[in-house]
């Protein structure tokens, strides 16, 4: 898969983007860059002279990030505007992650309709790890589902510079005849051929039970492995709009501890 080699950080200067910042910093690098973003508060009704106000753009924050020389970034940038994070942050897709930190504060948090991790969970436009924990990644839960998003989210995770030796369990879960064995042994053999140390773990339903609930088995394995990243993709098998039904992404996204990535194979659209 192409690669810009690029992290974009939403950077609000809370605690949750404190952690989202450690959680960045605490993996290695090499050769990847990094665009810092903190978007200004405004206020609609007043209007900024700069033609370049609302427009993403280079700039000296009072108090710039600590940065690691461990992390091992190419090059790192500030920039910022004066604009709805949902939009700035929404309208970056030549990048290969988006950071942010669970919770937010400011303007969206006061006007009560969410936060920017909200949002970009509704419509995601690159992927997306939305970090709980600034400890660097040894384990992840990639949950598969059979799904070309869940293929993209092996492939992105295969590409990852930090991958190796990483401790992954691979788990597929039973709901219907499907060809959830075989993907989940296909993605196990590319994170182990990518360096990853990568298990596999089928889950079959009770034969007295009637439905197996993925979002159910997924929280469980959550709590039995505590891993340090959940990976998934944002979109199952089921073809139903997630607006009207929520998924089980979503489900993942809200009530895991433990950090969460989310992708989508945008080629397909």
């Amino acid at each position: 898969m192409k690669l810009f080699k690029n992290i974009t950080f939403g950077d609000d200067r809370s605690k949750s983007a404190d952690i989202a910042w450690g959680w960045i910093s605490s993996q290695k690098w090499p050769d990847w860059t990094v665009d810092i973003i903190t978007v200004q508060p405004f206020k609609l009704q007043e209007r900024e002279t700069s033609e370049d106000a609302y427009e993403l753009h280079e700039w000296t924050p009072p108090t710039a990030r600590e940065i690691p020389t461990e992390a091992e970034f190419a090059k790192i940038k500030h920039l910022t505007a004066k604009n709805d994070p949902r939009l700035v942050l929404g309208e970056c897709t030549d990048t290969d992650l988006i950071v942010v930190g669970p919770r937010g504060k400011g303007l969206l948090k006061a006007m009560h309709i969410g936060s920017t991790a909200e949002a970009l969970l509704r419509c995601p436009n690159a992927p997306l790890v939305i970090a709980r924990s600034s400890e660097k990644i040894k384990t992840i839960l990639l949950c598969i589902d059979g799904s070309v998003h869940a293929d993209f989210v092996v492939s992105l995770l295969a590409a990852m510079p930090w991958i190796k030796d990483v401790e992954i369990t691979v788990l597929g879960v039973v709901e219907f005849e499907n060809e959830i064995h075989f993907k989940v042994s296909q993605a196990a053999k590319t994170l182990n051929a990518a360096g990853a140390k990568a298990v596999e773990k089928i889950v079959e339903p009770d034969p007295l039970a009637l439905t197996i609930s993925p979002k159910m088995t997924i929280l469980d394995e959550i709590d039995d492995l505590s891993p340090d990243l959940v990976a998934l993709g944002t979109r199952g098998m089921t073809g139903l709009p997630r607006v009207l039904i929520g998924s089980v992404a979503s489900s993942i996204a809200h009530y895991a501890k433990s950090s969460v990535l989310l992708a989508h194979d945008w080629s397909i659209e």
